[in-house]
């Protein structure tokens, strides 16, 4: 599994050497559908995640101002990742494993106490905060108005959606 590190530029190379250099991955997260790669390792540190984004990435920034701004409420209490390492400009995340399984396609896709738990995982990360902006409505509104002007709409359609007599 050593060359599931291969795929991390040189740059994210360097800091999980440098930051873990007992890394060992022990098994390969990532979806290959985007240019992200998600290892889960182990090391001196602990049981991790190494997310690494390619040069078209532009989540990895994002994640860390959320680890950094809003994921307390649930890794304070083991219900979500730690942030352990982070470095935006290589595009790199470190993160405490969390474990469990996705949900969908297991019997919990159909248990309401998934259900339960999620909406009060949400509950607490809504809980946070919570500001008024005046301008949200309107600027939403341009912002729905600019797609549905650059998009496909009904007059694109082939056939009319429904018929008429």
């Amino acid at each position: 599994m050593g060359d599931a590190l291969d795929r991390l530029t040189g740059e994210q190379r360097r800091l999980v050497n440098e930051w873990m250099p007992d890394v060992e991955v022990i098994a390969d997260h990532s979806w290959k559908t985007t240019g992200t790669t998600v290892l889960e390792v182990r090391c001196r540190t602990g049981h991790l995640v190494v997310k690494a984004g390619d040069a078209a990435d532009g989540h990895i920034e994002r994640e860390l101002r959320a680890h950094r701004d809003w994921l307390a409420v649930w890794s304070e209490y083991g219900r979500g990742p730690t942030l352990i390492h982070g470095a935006p400009s290589a595009k790199l995340v470190v993160t405490r494993f969390v474990p469990g399984l996705l949900v969908e396609g297991s019997h919990a896709q159909q248990d309401p106490d998934t259900f339960r738990q999620a909406g009060e995982l949400l509950a607490g990360f809504h809980g946070q905060c919570s500001r008024f902006d005046p301008d949200w409505h309107d600027l939403f509104r341009d912002r729905v108005q600019r797609g549905l002007a650059g998009g496909a709409g009904a007059n694109s359609w082939n056939e009319p959606p429904f018929l008429q007599d």
